[in-house]
């Protein structure tokens, strides 16, 4: 009876191992997996700046300063990479959108979690 109940408990040991293990590895993945997407979407963020504000040696005006040029270009990036983007300026206010929702431009964006 003793051997008997002690293969029962490292059976049951060993299976509460590998749940503790297989759950560990699914926290570690989903943590993974939220850290790339804000370094993707921080890096898309920034490429898409520096060249909204780019002016450039021959003087002609940055998309910034320019705002059918913006909205033009805006579209153009929500068709070529099928993501959502909104320009917003220091107080969040919407300078220029290409995106599924309805936004307008001069409206305040309130949907940022991170201020709240």
């Amino acid at each position: 009876m003793r051997i008997k109940s002690q293969i029962i408990l490292s059976m049951v040991a060993a299976a509460a191992l590998i749940g503790l293990v297989g759950g560990v590895a699914i926290f570690t993945q989903i943590a993974a997996t939220k850290s790339l997407g804000l370094t993707e979407a921080t890096n898309v963020a920034r490429e898409l700046a520096d060249t909204i504000v780019f002016k450039s040696s021959d003087g002609t005006p940055s998309l910034l300063e320019r705002p059918e040029a913006l909205k033009q270009f805006m579209e153009h990036q929500h068709r070529r990479l099928h993501r959502d983007f909104l320009v917003l300026d220091n107080n969040k206010t919407i300078l220029a959108h290409a995106a599924d929702e309805e936004h307008q431009v001069g409206d305040k964006f309130g949907h940022d979690p991170a201020t709240k």
